[in-house]
């Protein structure tokens, strides 16, 4: 979800669940990390 600012004029749903998944996929990085 790295380009969805131009993204804005979609749902919001569908907005929503991409960032939830963006937010978990860094989390799951960072935790891999240390």
């Amino acid at each position: 979800g790295r380009a969805l600012w131009w993204d804005k004029k979609l749902d919001p749903e569908h907005l929503k669940r991409t960032r939830e998944s963006d937010i978990k996929q860094q989390a799951y990085v960072y935790q891999n990390k240390v």
